[in-house]
């Protein structure tokens, strides 16, 4: 491993070209969405597109195709899997067959292969794109829900709620809609991705010593968290905790939300000079300790 995996693996841009040779040659098109900020991107950069193995499978089975979110931001609202980097992998239509945010070598060489043994019988994604792949198109007719519900859907984890595999980040957009939809329709099995998402991330993300939400979790069951807090995750959090807990009444949801703000109030905010700041360090030697430890440790 190591280096950049520019040199060995041949990255074409977003092109109508790029569907062309997926069709005619029969493979599906991966697609990964980059952003030069992301420490993440760099990772998997240096590491899984490093891979011999996952070069390999890439080089020899896909249409790899990769794409600057600040330069398509258009293409990132349509394929983002959650994070960045994100990996989408399509049929020659466009369509989404699988996602990932940040995958290890392993785990990338897996994936690869169960989609590549599987296609074209893959069944075809419920996301519903323009004809055109290389286009955005118009979503005009087309409601949000039809848009995005499906596209939710098969994304979810049935086992530990939220979307996707590891590292799972919270999804409070997603849950919101989700939460809003439940409301206006009365399904319950939309609540009940909701409750089991919540309940997942507060199991596994919240600190319960000094309050507020964790990044996201390295690990799929939410019990593995990054230990960076962020200002966002924490006010959306506590949007999304307030909402959950006027539908369901669970008074576990208004003391989650209610705790991210202490933590927003106490930590994140300046009070002499009446900003915010952006995330605490994550810091991870202090979360280690022992709880009786971290009483006189220095915070991040």
């Amino acid at each position: 491993m190591g280096g950049s995996a520019d040199s060995t693996i041949n990255w074409n841009q977003w092109s109508e070209e790029v569907f062309l040779s997926a069709r005619q040659q029969g493979k599906p098109v991966l697609l990964t969405l980059t952003a030069t900020w992301r420490h993440w991107w760099h990772v998997m950069d240096q590491t899984t597109y490093a891979d011999e193995e996952v070069i390999n499978l890439i080089s020899s089975r896909f249409i790899p195709v990769r794409v600057d979110v600040d330069r398509r931001p258009d293409l990132s609202r349509k394929y983002n899997q959650g994070g960045f980097p994100s990996v989408a992998l399509l049929n020659d239509r466009g369509e989404i067959l699988a996602g990932r945010v940040y995958t290890p070598p392993e785990q990338m060489a897996l994936l690869l292969e169960q989609v590549s043994d599987r296609y074209p019988e893959l069944p075809d994604a419920k996301l519903d794109v323009p004809a055109d792949p290389a286009s955005t198109g118009s979503t005009e007719g087309r409601s949000t829900v039809q848009l995005v519900l499906p596209h939710l859907k098969d994304l979810y984890d049935q086992n530990f709620g939220g979307f996707g595999y590891e590292p799972k980040q919270p999804p409070w957009e997603g849950l919101r809609f989700l939460l809003a939809l439940h409301s206006r329709l009365g399904d319950a099995s939309l609540l009940r991705m909701v409750v089991r998402t919540l309940d997942g991330m507060a199991a596994g993300l919240y600190d319960q010593k000094d309050q507020g939400f964790f990044r996201y979790s390295v690990a799929r069951d939410w019990k593995v968290p990054h230990y960076e807090k962020m200002l966002t995750t924490n006010a959306s959090l506590a949007t999304l905790y307030l909402e959950a807990y006027q539908v369901t009444g669970k008074a576990g949801y208004k003391n989650l939300a209610a705790g991210a703000l202490d933590y927003l109030l106490g930590t994140l905010h300046d009070s002499v000079r009446g900003l915010f700041y952006a995330s605490q360090d994550a810091g991870e030697e202090y979360y280690r300790l022992p709880w009786a430890d971290r009483e006189t440790a220095i915070k991040p």
